[in-house]
């Protein structure tokens, strides 16, 4: 058929352009940056739409994690902390504004 063959089946042009190591490295490369720039761009994206969700709907993902990792008991003792601390401030805010 007027095609030279080597060993491996390819013919000699074949082999002529058969691209470098290098080159082949260097194209590998420069597709893995194009990859991580966008993968970098998506990512940004989601951070932001996960931001403006949890700031939409803070108190209920808030609420949500209180009821799910703390007992009655616990919130109940959280909530009388609370209240000792308000009243210590309302305090500490009246002597400031009366002295």
């Amino acid at each position: 058929d007027g095609k030279q063959t080597t060993t491996k089946g390819k013919t000699s042009a074949q082999r002529r352009n058969r691209r470098s190591p290098v080159e082949i490295l260097q194209e590998l490369k420069d597709k893995r940056e194009r990859m991580h720039e966008a993968m970098m761009e998506r990512l940004s994206r989601l951070d932001e739409r996960i931001a403006k969700l949890e700031s939409r709907h803070s108190s209920k993902i808030k609420l949500t994690e209180l009821v799910q990792t703390h007992s009655t008991e616990e919130l109940q003792h959280a909530l009388e902390s609370v209240r000792k601390q308000r009243s210590l401030l309302r305090r500490a805010l009246k002597d400031r504004l009366g002295s």
